[in-house]
């Protein structure tokens, strides 16, 4: 899923929310944010581009087909530290 409606905060803050977890599709977060890195730099972002990408080029082979790549799908399922030495 490329969205967490479940992670929505409303759109009006005036500063970031503080949370302390890692927030987003953990299968396509960026290795940096994956083992904890403090500064999260425009590098993050790329890199988390690069990953959907990825996912959408292995998952789809045209316009109505789909395939499950099983080794891949269990990026959804492994723990933080497993998924970024799997990337």
């Amino acid at each position: 899923f490329l969205i967490d409606p479940d992670l929505a905060v409303e759109e009006g803050r005036g500063a970031v929310s503080g949370a302390r977890g890692k927030m987003g599709t953990r299968a396509f977060m960026a290795i940096g944010a994956l083992v904890g890195e403090q500064q999260h730099s425009f590098m993050h972002d790329l890199e988390s581009f690069f990953w959907v990408l990825f996912w959408i080029c292995i998952h789809y082979t045209g316009t109505d087909e789909s395939r499950v790549v099983t080794r891949l799908d269990q990026w959804n399922y492994v723990n933080t530290e497993e998924l970024a030495a799997m990337k």
